[in-house]
């Protein structure tokens, strides 16, 4: 089912379709092997937080940061109803730690 689901979302992204609802999104922090990551919480305009919602992580090629590619997926993605992460990886974008090779 995840896998139909997830080729119906890409189509619909692709086409551009444009009939679902608008999306917010929020700044968030976390650790990550005593680092820290940060990301955008791309969410539906209509997120209640009685009712739950499918969340997606939205990631890009190891050296994008999330205001790429992954952004404009995430947002597409929150727009059709689901809640998703985007975030930079450690050494990459906000987040901290040294960046290697």
């Amino acid at each position: 089912m995840l896998k139909i689901l997830t080729l119906a979302t890409a189509t619909a992204v692709a086409l551009g379709s444009t009939a679902f609802a608008a999306s917010r999104v929020e700044r968030v922090a976390f650790a990550s092997h005593g680092q820290q990551i940060v990301g955008d919480l791309y969410l539906p305009e209509d997120l209640d937080p009685a009712r739950p919602r499918p969340a997606l992580v939205v990631t890009g090629a190891w050296m994008t940061v999330k205001e790429q590619m992954p952004a404009r997926y995430a947002r597409e993605l929150a727009d059709r109803g689901f809640v998703a992460l985007t975030f930079d990886f450690r050494g990459w974008g906000e987040s901290g730690g040294a960046r290697r090779q």
